[in-house]
């Protein structure tokens, strides 16, 4: 990736991170957010069915897909907000789109995904307090050759 793209992956994500942080403070749910980049600028959309049942989560996945393909992108960015279980002793977590189980704590995850099928991902826990009080910990980015990045 050269200098200019890097750039602009970095400020969609900070970008998008502030507006989830934003949200989740408020109490308010993020809807999964995708940019597409690729010669003409970004395009930029809600995939509220990356949350749902496993034949919605196909249909948003396509739809992606589908843009991404008209669009010639040269990568695309997710941003959702997702559960992970606890770590395993190699230091992977488990991610999840379903509603958790116990043991389970929330996550902001951000991949980035290259046309030549390079990914990247980063992984910003938070957690709710009992007063209310939103804590989020660092934006970590994870070794992508785990299955969950992380």
């Amino acid at each position: 990736m050269n200098t200019n793209v890097t750039d602009q992956v970095l400020h969609l994500i900070a970008k998008s991170m502030s507006e989830a942080c934003s949200a989740i403070v408020k109490g308010a749910a993020w809807v999964p957010v995708v940019h597409i980049i690729h010669s003409l600028g970004v395009h930029s959309m809600r995939a509220p069915g990356l949350q749902a049942g496993p034949v919605e989560r196909a249909k948003a996945l396509n739809e992606i897909d589908h843009q991404l393909s008209e669009l010639k992108g040269k990568l695309v960015i997710t941003l959702a907000d997702v559960w992970i279980g606890e770590d395993t002793p190699d230091g992977c977590a488990a991610v999840s789109w379903d509603v958790p189980l116990s043991g389970r704590r929330k996550a902001l995850v951000a991949e980035v995904l290259e046309s030549s099928g390079r990914r990247t991902c980063g992984m910003l826990n938070y957690k709710r307090c009992a007063d209310g009080q939103v804590l989020f910990g660092e934006l970590l980015w994870g070794d992508p050759s785990t299955s969950s990045g992380f």
